[in-house]
């Protein structure tokens, strides 16, 4: 991966967006990567999420430029953003992951001087798979 590196903090199994009191298996495992954790805001934050299929039957994932694979959280856990990436009239799509398989989805964004915390998320039809959130500091 050349300068990539995934932060300690992404290595964990992902979680449902919502708890799981069912016991449901983790059929996804997402992970967010960053080039550097603390950037200048004249700076591009390159930032990756990767989403692997770690069941035994293949699963939709939503497939869209409408919907960011990343959010950003507040220290309670909340989600502030991304706000609407543009204008979509993109129809929704989903794509299947068979089991094993891996999709890349590549970001290039811009903040202003601050703390944020993102977290790479997949979307299937019927819950949110995230990943442990990394921190970013831009100065």
């Amino acid at each position: 991966m050349g300068r990539w590196r995934v932060l300690p903090l992404v290595l964990a199994m992902t979680l449902p967006a919502c708890s799981d009191p069912g016991g449901m298996a983790r059929d996804l495992y997402v992970a967010v990567v960053v080039a550097d954790s603390a950037v200048s805001h004249t700076d591009t934050i390159e930032l990756k999420t990767l989403v692997t299929n770690i069941s035994t039957r293949a699963i939709s994932i939503q497939w869209n430029g409408c919907n960011a694979h990343y959010e950003l959280i507040d220290p309670a856990g909340r989600v502030v953003g991304p706000r609407a990436m543009h204008p979509c009239l993109s129809v929704l799509e989903f794509a299947r992951l068979r089991p094993g398989e891996s999709h890349l989805f590549d970001y290039k964004l811009h903040f202003n001087p601050g703390m944020y915390r993102i977290r790479g998320v997949a979307r299937t039809a019927d819950r949110n798979y995230h990943s442990d959130p990394v921190e970013i500091l831009v100065d």
